[in-house]
């Protein structure tokens, strides 16, 4: 029943998340743009001009995939709260081991995440 639940949820939600960011990067694309016929002329061919096109495709961008993961950020810290009571009850203090390691690599893993965003 879970295998067939699961995906029915997981893509609904992220569904709905995708639709809501895209909502969010349509409506400040339309700011900017308003912001940018409002100024003169001459402020658009200097460099800020190319600024607003960056903000226009690359930065609102972001909004449609931030939205999806943003839960992450309060539900990460409950799941690693479950992993070490379990561990503890398992294993005692060795269990925290495994978890002491997990921490230690997490700023590997942004060294990674920030090479891999800067690369793609």
């Amino acid at each position: 029943m879970c295998s067939f639940l699961y995906p029915i949820l997981h893509h609904s939600y992220f569904f709905q998340t995708q639709r809501q960011g895209m909502q969010i990067r349509i409506a400040c694309s339309a700011l900017i743009y308003r912001k940018a016929l409002k100024k003169q002329l001459s402020f658009l061919r200097s460099d800020h001009g190319g600024q607003v096109v960056n903000l226009l495709s690359n930065d609102v961008s972001r909004f449609d995939m931030v939205l999806g993961h943003i839960h992450f950020m309060w539900v990460t810290p409950i799941q690693l709260g479950i992993v070490i009571y379990i561990l503890w009850g398992y294993f005692g203090p060795y269990g925290l081991t495994g978890v002491g390691f997990l921490v230690m690599l997490a700023p590997l893993q942004g060294i990674i995440l920030r090479y891999y965003i800067a690369r793609y």
